[in-house]
């Protein structure tokens, strides 16, 4: 995006509306085998109800996405203003975090299932806590290891939580399962923008030095995991 939006920066969105266009193309084109519903009787519980054992899951879910939030409206603003950096500098960070994440999802959950997920849920939250409250203290050269790691450990902690939700589900309740972590991570998407938003302006009117309103942003994010890990340490000591 930031390569693409170098010259103009609403590129990357025409760019983005062709690449949707496309995939929707495709989806049409080879369509994917679906089969009824189950009627049985545990489907037709309250849609909003969240069953205790996934609970724990789904509020990782929002903390995780609550913290990308954060990061997708603090760090361009951090690299562009203190930092200084181009935009295609920008895009290759925010690409170095998000590459790994994708890539390891997969092999991370594998991984959970033989080994256990909560070792991975837990511990890869708090090392990313710590890692992603470092970021607004990072300097230039040091940022795209950092982005690295953080999209390592991120990939560590997302796809054994995924994992939680389906061991603590049943084959009738799964797909409502699945479906409530992605809309309790959407809603930490939706909140963490604005949380950050809010934040960077009150702390700019205010007089806090610009990079250390960042930093501030940042911690609010981390504190989301650490939130989570006294909620999932919590159940499994039940």
């Amino acid at each position: 995006g930031g390569w693409i939006g170098r010259a103009d920066p609403v590129a990357p969105l025409a760019a983005g509306a062709w690449l949707m266009a496309g995939v929707t193309a495709l989806a049409v084109a080879f369509p994917v085998p679906t089969h009824r519903a189950s009627s049985a009787p545990e489907t037709r519980a309250p849609l909003l109800r969240v069953p205790p054992p996934l609970r724990a899951p789904f509020l990782f879910s929002f903390a995780d996405r609550f913290s990308v939030g954060v990061f997708v409206v603090s760090f361009p603003l951090l690299c562009a203003g203190p930092l200084g950096l181009p935009p295609e500098r920008i895009g290759m960070l925010v690409g170095a975090f998000m590459l790994p994440f994708a890539l390891l999802n997969w092999p991370a959950g594998r991984l959970a299932e033989r080994a256990g997920p909560w070792k991975f849920v837990i511990g890869g939250s708090a090392v990313y806590a710590v890692l992603y409250a470092a970021i607004p203290f990072a300097v230039p050269a040091a940022m795209l290891p950092l982005m690295v790691a953080c999209g390592v450990v991120s990939a560590l902690m997302f796809g054994p939580t995924l994992v939680l939700v389906i061991q603590r589900s049943t084959e009738a309740t799964r797909a409502r399962a699945v479906a409530g972590f992605n809309a309790a991570g959407s809603l930490g998407f939706l909140v963490g923008p604005l949380a950050a938003g809010v934040l960077l302006q009150h702390l700019g009117a205010a007089g806090w030095d610009e990079i250390d309103a960042h930093r501030a942003a940042f911690a609010v994010g981390a504190a989301g995991q650490l939130v989570a890990i006294a909620g999932a340490a919590s159940v499994v000591r039940r």
